[in-house]
């Protein structure tokens, strides 16, 4: 591959200021990072949290994690940073650090096979808007992306110099690891393994095979381990309620467009449009100029984890997901960098370079002005809005029960700790007896938040309103806050902030009130009772 960018881009000189572009991206993906990190909590990484305070016992907290879904490396390890400080701000940290570490790996990866690609593979991960949020996010997707980003590093050792022992054991080190912090993970021992017989073949190189066949071995079996021994919650995850969606054309294809940075889910604009028709032009040309003979290890590899995961959900339990399928990102932008570079035609490699910075510039710029300081669901913002309204004796209503954690969290002063004021509505008979309780006190208004997602069914919902109508026996000012999860947007089902919004008015008459912010709504109704 070609070390030196023959065009109009020849005055960086690359390969002698390598080193200076490097740091360079490295900084300014530090500082872009760094913005927005109060932006708020929702659900999941609330979840996270919840395990740290389950038990001030590290060993006990190994064993509550059984109950959980995920592996437990990266909750212990999220546990230890926060005996630090457990601010909100302090533990998104955490995930930047790991983020960062997959820029650098991913540039000496690539570096070993073109500067060139390696810097622009550098720029996309520094700025891909997904890869930003998930820097801040307080999951273990971060910890995921950059153990892949290793896998992948040490996978390249082993096909480049098989007769050296580090790039077995980091391969068999950075695969555990990645099936250690999510199951998914697993999946990319087929892409490892593929990845593995292409290179060998353009490489000329004579793999030892039991050593391969060991570093792939040993994290299927912590794989197994975890799955059929450690993770007991596991089983109850396949139920008919699993809340991911099935596999579809337009989940596919909103998933692509998430993934790739040309979506905004709630604030779509004119600019998602310029960005889709960038990264599509950029995508174009390095598959009809780019030699695929040299890349098409990177991009089997890709195509074969994403594979994976959509026959799995189509014949076992839906996970493709947005999240879910990120780590394939890494083998896939190192193949259209790879492209870009084998490019001959020097007007049109001019012509990539130049639309790849532009697209650069374009989702940096969105993260500074707007996207930094949007949190990923708005319970900061509701709950500040229920505290700057809330009087004493008012109640605050929340459903489904599992958001009650997350909009308690953001309650900073009137509410703060005030927990037998919000009732969770779970079930009937629980959210009945917690309803005739606002017969006896002295309430004029009860705020009702509600969660539009995956998993509440239009029926449940209408179900809890019809409940409080009739339960009810005095009248009420109703303040209803309705958070769209932005998982809606990959999903066109019934799940329609619309339906919800005409089912409390079916049930609770006109709105006084209704504002659309888009990603929530507010709406006022006047309960008149006799």
């Amino acid at each position: 591959m070609s070390t030196q960018v023959n065009s109009h881009y020849s005055w960086l000189n690359i390969n002698k200021n390598y080193p200076y572009l490097m740091i360079t991206i490295l900084l300014c993906a530090i500082i872009i990072r760094l913005i927005g990190l109060n932006k708020g909590l929702w659900i999941d990484e609330f979840f996270s949290l919840s395990w740290l305070v389950k038990t001030d016992n590290f060993f006990d907290l190994i064993i509550d994690l059984r109950n959980y879904n995920k592996p437990p490396f990266y909750f212990l390890l999220l546990y230890l940073w926060a005996k630090i400080d457990n601010s909100q701000e302090f533990l998104r940290l955490f995930s930047v650090i790991f983020d960062l570490g997959l820029i650098v790996v991913v540039m000496i990866w690539l570096k070993r096979y073109s500067p060139l690609a390696s810097i622009l593979a550098g720029l996309y991960f520094m700025s891909n808007p997904v890869l930003l949020r998930f820097s801040q996010e307080i999951r273990p997707y971060s910890l995921l992306f950059f153990a892949t980003a290793l896998t992948f590093y040490f996978t390249s050792q082993v096909t480049a110099n098989p007769t050296r022992k580090s790039g077995y054991i980091g391969l068999t080190l950075s695969l555990t690891l990645a099936v250690s912090v999510h199951l998914v993970a697993i999946m990319l021992v087929a892409s490892v393994a593929i990845f593995i017989f292409f290179m060998t073949m353009r490489e000329k190189q004579r793999i030892a095979l039991f050593k391969t066949s060991l570093a792939l071995i040993i994290p299927c079996i912590i794989f197994l381990l975890f799955k059929y021994f450690y993770l007991t919650g596991l089983p109850e995850q396949k139920t008919n309620d699993w809340w991911m969606p099935s596999p579809s054309w337009s989940l596919i294809s909103a998933t692509w467009q998430y993934l790739f940075g040309f979506s905004s889910l709630y604030f779509s604009s004119y600019l998602d449009h310029v960005i889709a028709f960038i990264f599509s032009s950029i995508l174009i040309i390095s598959l009809i100029f780019g030699k695929w003979k040299q890349n098409i290890s990177f991009l089997v590899a890709a195509v074969l984890f994403w594979l994976q995961i959509i026959i799995y959900s189509l014949v076992e339990t839906p996970i493709f997901f947005y999240r879910i399928i990120l780590p394939g990102l890494v083998p896939f932008i190192a193949f259209i960098v790879l492209q870009l570079d084998t490019i001959d035609r020097k007007t049109i490699k001019n012509i990539s370079i130049t639309l790849s910075m532009i697209l650069f510039i374009i989702f940096t710029s969105k993260w500074i002005f707007f996207q930094a300081y949007r949190p990923v669901e708005y319970y900061k913002e509701v709950a500040q809005l229920i505290e700057s309204q809330w009087k004493q004796d008012d109640l605050v209503l929340v459903y489904p029960g599992y958001i009650s954690g997350t909009v308690k969290y953001h309650f900073e002063h009137n509410l703060k700790d005030k927990d037998q004021v919000i009732l969770n509505l779970n079930n009937s008979q629980n959210s009945r007896l917690q309803i005739n309780e606002i017969n006896k006190e002295n309430v004029e208004t009860i705020f009702l938040v509600f969660r539009v997602d995956l998993s509440v069914k239009e029926s449940d919902f209408v179900k809890i309103l019809t409940l409080i109508k009739s339960e009810i026996k005095k009248s009420l000012n109703i303040k209803t806050f309705l958070i769209i999860s932005h998982d809606l947007y990959f999903s066109k089902n019934s799940h329609n902030p619309d339906i919800f919004l005409k089912a409390l008015e079916l049930e609770l008459g006109k709105p006084v009130f209704l504002e659309n912010k888009k990603a929530y709504v507010l709406s006022d109704y006047q309960l008149n009772q006799s």
